[in-house]
């Protein structure tokens, strides 16, 4: 059952994908750092860094490789995250709309961020700022089904059909 997380708001052409369709972008909250999550054919890309630069990181992921976790369907808030592998460090891409929030501007209610860990250990937290972030990691769920898997719920893990 594909959740449906299709929230894209606020976003500067600078957070926008160049090639493919943008799943996740935001501007990192007090600094001058984007992040991106973007889709081209069987490739899903992470890219962090200032948009008037080149990345500082740029990782690529087949689809049938990247984590991601979709949303389970309960709770207050819709939370979906894709996760990108890389010497040993983690980076998790998430994004979360909480539905008990009734404001005027929907991007309130929204929430987002990365998360680096290495094993165990968090390296790295880094807030979105809420006005910027554009979310549809829920069309994570087709591409994976396109690639062959099924999301078993029960064990919370993405398997061959």
């Amino acid at each position: 059952m594909q959740s449906l997380f299709i929230l894209p708001f606020l976003t500067t052409p600078a957070l926008a994908c160049t090639s493919g369709t943008t799943l996740f972008s935001c501007a990192i909250a007090g600094k001058a750092q984007v992040v991106t999550v973007c889709n081209t054919g069987d490739a899903v890309t992470y890219t962090y860094g200032r948009p008037d630069r080149a990345p500082d990181i740029s990782l690529a992921s087949a689809v049938a490789t990247v984590g991601y976790s979709p949303w389970n369907g309960i709770g207050r808030s819709i939370y979906e995250d894709v996760t990108f592998t890389n010497a040993g460090y983690d980076y998790t891409v998430w994004g979360a709309l909480d539905r008990q929030i009734l404001e005027d501007d929907p991007a309130d209610q929204m929430s987002g961020g990365i998360v680096v860990t290495k094993g165990d250990e968090t390296v790295a937290q880094l807030m979105c700022d809420p006005k910027t972030i554009a979310v549809a990691l829920d069309q994570l769920w087709g591409l994976k089904e396109a690639a062959g898997q099924c999301y078993d719920r029960d064990a919370f893990e993405w398997r061959a059909c």
